[in-house]
């Protein structure tokens, strides 16, 4: 029984981290696909400023 306890616990364990790593990855991806685009919006750096 405290065996297939552990064996339970460590899959949870495995399957929570495995998904925090791939949500990581996907942020990941997201900001650089943000960052690429902001760069071919705005190649030279320049800030966009609004009046108010």
């Amino acid at each position: 029984m405290v065996e297939t306890l552990v064996l339970t616990q460590d899959w949870l364990r495995a399957s929570l981290r495995s998904e925090a790593m791939r949500s990581l990855d996907l942020l990941e991806e997201e900001n650089k696909f943000m960052d690429s685009l902001e760069e071919e919006l705005n190649p030279h750096g320049n800030e966009v400023h609004t009046s108010s």
